[in-house]
């Protein structure tokens, strides 16, 4: 298994699994959710830029990831923010 991200770090990327097995590993028993492709996580980042994870993930086997960062989340904001489009509808949806 090779670690994506640690419990207690800073989430500032966020992930799609879009190949292989990924597992999300909570408290002193380890192993908690099996992840497979098409699945996400790291959301965090999108409801407060100063969130920390709350589990660790790792790869169960070769994977794919595609990662969004969060300064590139930011600067997308920002692009649509200055060409007058907005952000607002997709706040709702997760409502």
């Amino acid at each position: 298994p090779q670690s994506v991200c640690k419990k207690g770090e800073l989430a500032d990327e966020f992930f799609i699994l879009i190949s292989g097995q990924a597992h999300i590993i909570k408290g002193v028993t380890g192993y908690a959710v099996e992840l497979e492709a098409g699945t996400f996580f790291g959301e965090a980042m999108f409801r407060d830029a100063n969130a920390v994870r709350t589990a660790t993930v790792e790869t169960a086997r070769n994977s794919r990831l595609a990662i969004l960062k969060i300064a590139d989340w930011e600067r997308f904001k920002s692009t649509c923010s200055s060409s007058g489009r907005t952000l607002g509808r997709w706040k709702t949806l997760g409502k």
